[in-house]
């Protein structure tokens, strides 16, 4: 039994002496797209030939293979890393028309051996990174390929050949720099020496340093993206010491062990880490503030309270402190105003007035005598609900009323003496107040404090056998009121 123990002691330490840790040297291969953007002018492409237009502006995709080494220490933000391979840059010009009315196209195919060491930073000190340094380049291809299209006004003509060849007076050897980021993403496990580590990567090439010729000002800017593999082997990570195995005890003997306990000197419930529970509410009395008073956890133990003894607890009680009603969540019946009547009684929440006008503002003597005055001077033509303009000077008096009192609301009733039947009388008086509605309504008085009715000959207020009484009762009433 002890030779197996020693065994599965020395197993384990083995297993933690396989650990490694990032290495500080990688070794990789880089595939990567360059997208291509030349810039400038050409024309001259060999000693050969010379197209009839200047080329400007092009763009191509090539690609860029090649292989890198890195050095950057596990914990450390500065490092160094060396890329070479082969670098294309292909591209196609934007089409130019010639003296004859052709289309023209231009590709060419230029491509580098590199070397590019750089700098390399890691900020944050994990995988992403950034870099920048110079880029050597050395040119093994410098082919072209020139095609001339026909006027398309002569559709019949035969397309002229191709013209293929290399592009004349092209640097050989071409220093620039160059600035990226990257992210490296290990691959495998802390256990296995060896790690791979995915890294996509994408990098800037500037146009200075990159004009491809000794002539005219053609110059190209490059960006390039792609996916670097690189492999390490990783320094080995020394075992942790094993520690002592404790010696378990338990004091209180409540079978929670003391390591455990959160009372070892009391006997408690293992439920509550050992700790007891007087009044049974599920909470240790460690840690209840009222331990002899079931209560619940958000109160540490204590009853949910109800601070002003209105019967609606604290928690629901938006005035804790005074008492109040459960439709106001605990709060008094408000009284918004302050005018000695509650909301709900009030008419007017935001205006004071007493508790005999529904707790809105009195409206004074003065306002309500010049709108009975208007009143009485409203006048329609005979027999029809239009106005005459002579009622027009006392309305506006009382549209002005209205616009300096914005809270005030007017009531137009229409009445009419007994002449004619009483359908006619309804309908005339109804009209004829909604006439009055209607104008006030006009000179930008909102609807909703604008109501009318009529009630025909219904409400007389003089004898209708004489022509004095049935002019009184041919009449338009109009009451105010802010509620």
């Amino acid at each position: 039994m002890s030779a197996f123990l020693l065994t599965g002691i020395q197993t384990e330490v083995q297993a933690q002496a396989t650990q490694y840790a990032k290495p500080s040297w990688y070794f990789g291969a880089v595939g990567a797209a360059n997208v291509n953007f030349f810039d400038g002018s050409t024309r001259q492409l060999s000693s050969e030939f010379t197209p009839p237009a200047t080329f400007h502006k092009g763009r191509g995709v090539g690609y860029y293979a090649g292989g890198l080494v890195q050095y950057r220490p596990a914990n450390s933000v500065l490092g160094i890393m060396i890329q070479g391979g082969y670098d294309s840059r292909r591209g196609k010009f934007e089409q130019v028309t010639t003296a004859c009315n052709c289309p023209a196209d231009l590709s060419t195919n230029l491509s580098y051996v590199t070397l590019e060491p750089s700098l390399l930073l890691a900020p944050f000190k994990n995988g992403f990174y950034i870099y920048a340094g110079p880029r050597m380049a050395y040119n093994t291809e410098k082919s072209f390929t020139y095609k001339e299209g026909i006027n398309p006004a002569f559709p019949n003509q035969a397309p002229k050949a191709d013209v293929e060849g290399e592009l004349s007076n092209i640097k050989k050897a071409v220093i620039s720099g160059q600035v990226g980021m990257g992210y490296d993403i290990m691959m495998g496990s802390s256990s296995s020496r060896t790690k791979f580590v995915i890294s996509p990567f994408v990098s800037y090439h500037p146009y200075f340093g990159q004009n491809p010729r000794n002539i005219e000002t053609w110059n190209l800017t490059t960006i390039r993206a792609g996916l670097a593999l690189k492999v390490g082997s990783g320094r080995a990570i020394p075992p942790p010491p094993t520690p002592p195995i404790p010696v378990a005890a338990d004091r209180d003997k409540d079978g929670v062990l003391d390591i455990n306990d959160r009372c070892p000197d009391v006997y408690g419930l293992a439920s509550l880490g050992g700790c007891p529970d007087r009044d049974g509410d599920g909470i240790a009395d460690i840690d209840d503030k009222c331990p002899d008073i079931p209560g619940v956890v958000r109160y540490q133990g204590c009853p949910v309270p109800d601070t002003d003894k209105d019967g609606i607890n604290d928690e629901t009680d938006k005035c804790p402190t005074v008492p109040g009603l459960a439709r106001y969540q605990g709060c008094p019946i408000p009284d918004t105003d302050g005018d000695g009547v509650n909301d709900e009684e009030d008419k007017c929440i935001n205006e004071k007035g007493p508790a005999s006008n529904f707790g809105c503002p009195i409206i004074s003597e003065e306002i309500i005598k010049r709108v009975k005055i208007a009143a009485q001077n409203i006048f329609f033509e005979t027999a029809k609900s239009t106005l005459l303009a002579k009622s027009f000077p006392k309305l506006n008096d009382v549209v002005s009323i209205l616009k300096d009192n914005p809270s005030f609301k007017l009531q137009i009733d229409g009445h009419t003496d007994f002449v004619g039947n009483d359908e006619y009388n309804q309908t005339l008086s109804e009209q004829r107040a909604a006439a009055v509605r209607a104008f006030f309504v006009s000179k930008g008085i909102d609807e909703s404090r604008l109501s009318s009715a009529g009630y025909g000959e219904s409400r007389p207020v003089a004898d209708n056998k004489t022509a004095a009484g049935k002019a009184k009762n041919r009449r338009v009433e109009m009451t105010l009121r802010n509620y």
